[in-house]
């Protein structure tokens, strides 16, 4: 039979202490999920699982969730189970890889898509592969596998060559490795399962609908 999980990933900004930290702790209770995979938790992972009431916390791997969380000696790190039932879990890893310098910035400032693919073979595909090494060990044993984070790279997916112009930025369409490797990796992407259609749906994460703060961030950042 199937079990039903709820996952959420959540990027809280430097804590969740830049604007409100209370404002953190609704927007969980009003997505109630059952696990949230955090980034930037900067030392407040255990904080918000206390001021939801949850009972389990990985700092580690920056998760907070209802059900039980299980960190496994050989992951070393790169993932955690989550128990949906007795004797059953998922793993969750939840990556957090290098901010810059930040391709489409880089893109802006000149650079061509060979400047781009080295970047990102230089910064973030080391950082990525070191899960790719693993977690395909986990699917062939049945374990469903989720891939969350905060991964500082755009998606060949929302790259196309209909979306070329859709932003400033936006020039070509680019096999941005990270992504790319992930998708070769067997995972799917869930909002793209979900909103196929990138200029449709570009569905955009940065920068976030939220106040600024000192003029940060900068609203032209691509």
């Amino acid at each position: 039979s199937t079990a039903t999980l709820k996952l959420m990933d959540f990027n809280i900004e430097y804590g969740g202490e830049t604007i409100d930290f209370a404002k953190i702790v609704e927007a969980v209770k009003l997505a109630d999920p059952d696990v949230v995979a955090l980034e930037e938790a900067s030392g407040n992972t255990e904080k918000l699982a206390e001021a939801l009431g949850w009972p389990y916390a990985s700092v580690r791997s920056q998760l907070i969730s209802k059900l039980p969380l299980i960190d496994p000696p050989s992951a070393d790190g790169r993932y955690a189970y989550v128990e949906v039932r007795p004797g059953e879990v998922i793993a969750i890893s939840n990556v957090h890889l290098p901010s810059d310098p930040y391709g489409p910035t880089e893109l802006i400032a000149g650079a061509t898509v060979d400047d781009i693919l080295a970047l990102e073979a230089a910064t973030r595909m080391p950082a990525i592969q070191e899960r790719l090494d693993v977690l395909p060990d986990l699917v062939a044993q049945g374990i469903p596998t989720f891939l969350t984070g905060d991964f500082n790279a755009p998606s060949h997916l929302d790259w196309t060559d209909e979306a070329i112009g859709q932003r400033p930025h936006v020039t070509a369409a680019i096999a941005w490795p990270v992504s790319t490797a992930i998708a070769a990796a067997g995972f799917r992407d869930t909002y793209r399962e979900l909103n196929p259609d990138p200029v449709a749906d570009p569905g955009l994460t940065w920068w976030a609908g939220r106040p600024l703060v000192d003029g940060y961030p900068d609203p032209s950042e691509p």
